[in-house]
């Protein structure tokens, strides 16, 4: 049993998840996920999502997208997603 504690704390530390600033207001998380099954990696892109609100909401902002990446499971290899955004300044509508 405390093996597989220790398995699933490591294996949650590699998963990602932290905003990391990569040029002037741009940043990126990742996510690794867990998923079985085929398809898209649904739950880490949701994940990315809501780390990137809340990120810009702090700072009274919203997400811009720049670019996502998903890649899907195959045997062996988990899938994960890539957010690169922006936090900018909500646009209310007319």
């Amino acid at each position: 049993m405390t093996i597989a504690v220790a398995l699933l704390t490591a294996l949650a530390a590699c998963a990602g998840g932290d905003v990391s600033r990569i040029g002037r207001d741009t940043y990126r998380v990742a996510r690794r996920s867990v998923e079985a099954g085929l398809g898209p990696p649904v739950e880490a892109t949701a994940y990315v999502y809501d780390k990137a609100n809340d990120y810009c909401s702090d700072r009274g902002r919203v997400v811009q997208t720049v670019k996502l990446d998903q890649v899907d499971p195959t045997p062996g290899h988990p899938a994960s997603v890539t957010l690169t955004f922006r936090c900018i300044f909500s646009i209310a509508p007319l």
